[in-house]
């Protein structure tokens, strides 16, 4: 809050003072805040045993709720993993190993500190790829001196040749320099989609995107060409499918890729979820894991996190090999589902499918979604589970209890945090903003509200426009949140759009 604002805020708690409170305020409604079903709790007892216990400190050691650990655990193990394998669900149905989440919730509940628990162990094991890379760079450096001299000497004879007449020699093969090895890269923050393509084009397990704010990723997605083929080359990097882009040339020669895979990890705050859900229903939003928990109170003397546990099992992860075809292109190694997997997962995609089927909006292609993603969690829960253990046997199939867990995941908890999104995402838009003011309100501890000063000092998104600002504030006058005081009890310094809070509001302060 700038100072100006704070200094606003003063002078108009003060003009509350001079306002004759009304008797009979009605209690407040706090549904307005966040008028969304209620949702389960990350079930711990769904990962395997030491990584549920790992969460369950990294979520203690951060104050932040354990889904805020767990979804970015899930989603940096699929980028790991990434292209080294694929899960087959069935004969000529396989899924490649790309996860994306989506935390909700606001500024203040836990999103970042709960996430960086686990991209810090991620970015360890990339600052260790960078110390190697020193090495490859130096060997490169030196194949590349020797290939310019040989190179040198060939030019020579063949000017030599031709002088003499003769045929010229074939250039040598070591004289052709070698190319230059890719910085390594798993984690981008802010990379555009031609360096996304530059570094899938020589980095063939993936990479994950995160971005702090996916609704400001999705509106910007077209803002520079507005043809649509940024939100195409999203969709697309979630299947792991070919991909070429002939307009982005690396020494001339168009960038081909033979396996685009991009998992994607990001917050967004209530007010702006319906610009990540809302728009194009374009299969965008039904690609994503939905979390919303409860805020959490968290614990002052919080356990020490095993860090150093966590990146070594994350590091065998990406250790994992990617074999290669006679030409030399890496491909994944395929794991099927085990024979008591496959009847469990065959029984739960039919009911499934058809409860998919039945569902109406959004929901039913996020469902969709899921019928493929069930199988991606199992692939993950089946390594994570692996990675516990170093010198572990690698699994060559996925286990009953990994393919259950999966579809537990995704029926009791991550199909209800989608419902909540795409509920509140639906909602009208008075109702959105009512609940900006409302969680402002409380921030803000505000006994007035102005409404000008609302617009020019709160900055709350959308709300700088008088008319949806209006709206709104009726939406809480509604909810007995808000009241217009009477004239004969205007104080001095009285304004035009003043609102009373009602006091009930700050004593209950309800979830928010």
């Amino acid at each position: 809050m700038t100072s100006d604002a704070v200094v606003s805020l003063e002078a108009m708690q003060k003009r509350a003072v001079g306002y004759v409170e009304p008797a009979n305020w009605p209690e407040p409604d706090f549904s307005v805040l966040t008028p969304r079903r209620e949702v389960p709790r990350f079930p711990l007892d769904l990962l395997p045993d030491d990584w549920a216990n790992w969460v369950a400190n990294a979520a203690d050691s951060t104050s932040a709720p354990p889904d805020y650990v767990a979804l970015p655990l899930l989603t940096s193990a699929a980028a790991l993993i990434g292209n080294s394998r694929c899960v087959k669900l069935r004969a000529g149905w396989s899924e490649p190993c790309i996860l994306w989440g989506a935390m909700i919730g606001a500024p203040s509940a836990g999103k970042t500190p709960g996430s960086r628990a686990v991209l810090a162990q991620v970015k360890r094991i990339e600052a260790g790829l960078a110390e190697d890379h020193k090495e490859a760079l130096a060997d490169w450096e030196r194949a590349s001196e020797v290939a310019k001299a040989a190179r040198a000497s060939w030019e020579s004879e063949v000017k030599e040749a031709q002088g003499a007449g003769r045929q010229a020699p074939p250039i040598p093969a070591e004289a052709t320099a070698p190319d230059r090895p890719p910085f390594p890269s798993i984690v981008l923050n802010d990379a555009t989609q031609e360096a996304i393509q530059r570094i899938q084009a020589s980095e063939p397990r993936g990479v994950l995107v995160h971005r702090d704010e996916l609704a400001g990723w999705a509106a910007k997605l077209d803002a520079s060409s507005g043809t649509g083929g940024e939100r195409a080359f999203y969709i697309e990097a979630y299947n792991a499918g070919p991909y070429r882009a002939d307009r982005v040339k690396l020494g001339g020669t168009p960038i081909s890729i033979d396996r685009l895979s991009v998992s994607m990890l990001g917050g967004v705050q209530p007010d702006r979820l319906a610009d990540l859900i809302g728009g194009k229903d374009d299969g965008l939003a039904s690609r994503f894991l939905y979390c919303w928990p409860r805020p959490v109170e968290g614990i002052w003397e919080a356990p020490e996190l095993e860090s150093e546990w966590a990146e070594a099992a994350l590091a065998r992860l990406h250790r994992l090999n990617m074999p290669r075809d006679e030409t030399g292109a890496p491909f994944p190694s395929v794991v099927p589902l085990c024979r008591e997997a496959g009847a469990a997962y065959g029984e739960w995609w039919k009911s499934a499918k058809r409860e998919s089927e039945s569902a109406g909006g959004l929901m039913a292609g996020h469902l969709g979604k899921m019928l493929g993603v069930a199988g991606r969690l199992a692939l993950v829960w089946e390594f994570l589970h692996w990675s516990q253990r170093d010198g572990a046997a690698e699994p060559e199939t996925v286990s009953e209890k990994a393919a259950l867990s999966a579809i537990a995941l995704v029926d009791e908890y991550f199909r209800p945090h989608a419902q909540a999104a795409f509920g509140d995402a639906a909602r009208p838009r008075e109702e959105r903003d009512a609940a900006a003011i409302a969680r402002a309100i409380l921030k803000r501890e505000a006994r007035l509200v102005n409404k000008r000063e609302m617009r020019r000092e709160w900055g709350l998104e959308g709300l700088s426009d008088s008319k949806c600002l209006s709206l709104a504030l009726e939406q809480l006058e509604q909810a007995g949140w808000l009241r217009e005081p009477e004239l004969a009890n205007a104080p001095p310094g009285r304004r035009a759009g003043d609102f009373l809070v009602n006091p009930m509001v700050l004593e209950t302060r309800g979830d928010a």
